[in-house]
């Protein structure tokens, strides 16, 4: 493939604030806690333990947390792949015989380390506990509690929420109480004044066919918005660009050109679908993304395939928004249907959460990175990726993405790969 050509000018120019957008604002939840629970079998394996995960064994634990997710909700709770590269399995009650028999397959193939945890609570249970906390929002804020995210805990088998701060007249047992009054006592609130999260709404100069991590802006009142294009991808036939559906409905040009990029297809926000997803069509795009960090030359990533699920937590995945540029190595804390944030009337779920700073502590996410591919190293040559789903959201210590299946399947749309 002939990569495109740019300039580092271009990669580095920034709006200035006078016109950006000021996009609604949310607050962190915090990571899960609790005891850690006691094992109830662990399956040893061939492979030696790394200092880091390899490749083999994020891919397995991503295959663990798929199977789970997908196929054995209701005894499958969640998992972590940890940092000597050994993936815990949380596993609630019932009949769980199939699931383990299916892991210890997964593992085989793999040479992957694991061990098998007993949890409370079910990835089924847990998400209909979250779907409580979004059902009961409007009480929850009449009883004076202002929510601003949460998500499953598979180790304490409750909903961690956090509050974007706690009134004053408010004592922590008092909101305790209401809390589980209002959804149920297998909430735990975290965190009490978390502080602000925004949603993420700014590589700016590009021609015909567009890359995944260009630049996108419109102006409307004098002021203007600006967010990243996604991923290519196919509706039926017809190739659109992904990118993040609170960025709003609109014309998009490229960067600060004139060169325009598409318009808003499909828009899926604060339309109870609890999706934050767009597409943008018209013209014509193509499945690499951008890849340079901030200040490199621009090189052009082959999506090479895509996840079918969550990438599991412990992971590391890569962020790629048009300010930000490429940022690698981000860590995932957590991951699922019921992690979720809430905005202004939006709720979102089904994302990933990780941290806001890469291995490294150079920060993933900031504004204008909104819709921005997310994506794995997952093929070991250094220029294939392995999609995984858009820029959301951030705050002071965290950044949350989409989930890829999710936004596909509400698009109704499949990735382009090459």
């Amino acid at each position: 493939m002939t990569k495109k050509q740019t300039t580092t000018t271009s990669w580095r120019r920034r709006l200035t604030p006078a016109i950006l957008v000021a996009l609604p604002s949310l607050s962190l939840i915090a990571s899960p806690t609790g005891a850690n629970a006691a094992p109830i079998t662990v399956r040893s394996v061939a492979a030696a333990v790394t200092a880091h995960p390899s490749t083999a064994e994020m891919a397995f634990a991503n295959d663990v947390n798929e199977l789970g997710d997908q196929t054995y909700p209701t005894v499958y709770a969640g998992d972590e792949l940890m940092a000597d590269g050994q993936t815990n399995i949380y596993i609630a009650p019932g009949n769980s015989s199939a699931l383990v028999s299916a892991i210890q397959s997964l593992s085989s193939s793999a040479n992957a380390p694991y061990s098998l945890i007993s949890a409370p609570r079910s990835y089924a249970a847990l998400n209909a506990l979250s779907s409580a906390v979004a059902h009961h929002l409007s009480r929850l804020h009449a009883a004076g509690l202002q929510l601003s995210s949460w998500a499953g805990n598979p180790v304490t088998g409750k909903i961690d929420v956090s509050l974007a701060t706690l009134n004053s007249r408010t004592s922590r047992a008092q909101a305790d109480r209401t809390v589980a009054s209002i959804v149920s006592p297998a909430i735990d609130i975290t965190a009490t004044n978390a502080g602000p999260v925004t949603l993420l709404a700014d590589r700016y100069h590009d021609t015909q066919p567009y890359f995944g991590g260009d630049n996108i802006q419109h102006t409307a009142n004098n002021v203007t918005f600006e967010c990243t294009a996604g991923f290519e991808v196919f509706v039926g036939t017809t190739p659109v660009m992904l990118s993040a559906g609170h960025c709003g409905s609109a014309t998009w040009d490229n960067g600060t050109t004139s060169n325009e990029i598409g318009v808003t297809g499909q828009l899926h926000f604060k339309d109870g679908s609890k999706r934050d997803v767009q597409t943008i069509k018209n013209e014509r795009y193509f499945q690499d993304v951008w890849g340079g960090a901030f200040g490199d030359p621009a090189v052009g990533l082959t999506v090479h395939g895509g996840f079918t699920g969550y990438v599991s937590v412990g992971g590391l995945i890569t962020y790629d928004g048009s300010v930000t540029k490429e940022v690698r190595d981000v860590k995932v804390v957590a991951s699922g249907d019921n992690v979720c944030v809430t905005s202004e009337g939006a709720t979102i779920c089904h994302l990933i959460k990780t941290n806001l700073n890469n291995q490294s502590g150079k920060q993933a996410c900031q504004r204008g990175d909104s819709g921005g591919p997310v994506y794995e190293y997952a093929f070991g040559n250094g220029t294939q990726v392995k999609a995984a789903g858009l820029v959301e959201a951030s705050d002071s210590s965290h950044c949350w993405a989409t989930e890829l299946a999710s936004d596909l399947s509400e698009t109704g749309s499949s990735l382009a790969t090459g």
